[in-house]
């Protein structure tokens, strides 16, 4: 029974246990000796997250071309905002070694001659080279923000990112919507470049990526798009609901945002409160619209039926007279 890391390789609740507790089961519902009357199991499982204190840190690995990373990350972003600086979060960025790659893979796909390297796995157009550059704007863009208090705009930026230029993210376009929020893109392309040992980054090192290459060592999970909460890889559905549950379970002592009245979010599939209340108030409408309409039309076609019932009662009236005035007229006898 294997999954695909993440539990959506499985396609019915499934759960391996020991004998020793499938035999208790069985004998229960086997039930021999008739003490229990259509007996049923229910069973429960709970995956324990560590939970060392009353901050969560959590990471989150993806790369910057990859449709389901980049929309989790825009629809988790009012959870995360909702639990403030009680989490701690860093984004982290997969990526490869080919050092073996033949010379156009390097080129294209690789920096550090084939140390790290990256593929456009679901046919955006762009390069690898395209993919870890962006990577790299955003880790800038994340670290200078974060150094600013003001890492609620890279929330921003990776939102807009998507929405703007989908997941293929090409220089040019990371500039527009870095230009559409204020944001200095001269700096975040000054911090890219100086990550690089030398000139020529097909070949050079690069300290960003050199870091992440430790850090996955140590804490990186074995696929990705995939979060660590406490340095523990998180299994399960990637929706945001789900995830903010599991995040929760990560404190010591849960703060109220985690309470069960709480954790009824603003968003619903990434939707908030106050779309959905105008959404609602717009379907209102409109089926008030439809009835009001209907009525008139209901109305006007019963006008027009009895009107006609009544000039046909009419004129049934006066052809009914005519015909009787007819048969009283005498015809004057000639002899």
């Amino acid at each position: 029974m294997v999954d695909d890391g993440s539990g959506n390789g499985i396609s019915i609740p499934s759960m391996l246990i020991g004998m020793k507790d499938g035999q208790t089961i069985k004998d229960f519902l086997e039930d021999d000796e008739g003490k229990h009357n259509n007996p049923s199991v229910a069973l429960m499982a709970s995956f324990d997250i560590s939970h060392p204190d009353d901050r969560v840190e959590w990471d989150f690995w993806y790369t910057s071309s990859n449709k389901k990373a980049l929309e989790f990350l825009k629809s988790y972003h009012e959870y995360n905002q909702k639990l403030g600086d009680k989490t701690l979060f860093t984004p982290h960025y997969f990526f490869w070694s080919c050092e073996q790659c033949d010379r156009q893979t390097k080129r294209e796909d690789c920096f550090g001659d084939g140390k790290y390297c990256s593929l456009d796995q679901e046919n955006h157009g762009i390069s690898g080279q395209d993919i870890m550059y962006e990577n790299l704007r955003q880790k800038c863009l994340f670290d200078r923000l974060t150094k600013e208090n003001k890492v609620d705009n890279w929330w921003e930026y990776i939102g807009k990112v998507h929405a703007h230029c989908y997941d293929g993210i090409t220089k040019e376009c990371s500039k527009q919507v870095h230009d559409k929020l204020d944001m200095d893109f001269e700096k975040t392309q000054d911090c890219v470049d100086a990550s690089f040992s030398k000139n020529d980054h097909t070949t050079s090192l690069n300290y960003i990526l050199e870091d992440e290459v430790t850090y996955m060592k140590k804490y990186g999970p074995n696929f990705f798009p995939a979060a660590v909460i406490n340095n523990v890889t998180y299994r399960g559905s990637l929706t945001p609901s789900n995830f903010f549950e599991a995040v929760c379970q990560g404190f010591k002592n849960k703060p109220g945002q985690c309470s069960t009245k709480s954790t009824h979010l603003t968003i619903i599939e990434g939707i908030n409160t106050s779309t959905l209340v105008v959404i609602i108030l717009v379907l209102v409408l409109v089926n008030v619209g439809i009835i009001v309409l209907y009525k008139k039309y209901a109305k006007k076609e019963m006008d027009q039926k009895i009107e006609m019932h009544i000039n046909s009662a009419v004129s049934q009236y006066f052809a009914i007279q005519d015909k009787s005035s007819d048969s009283r007229v005498v015809t004057p006898y000639v002899d």
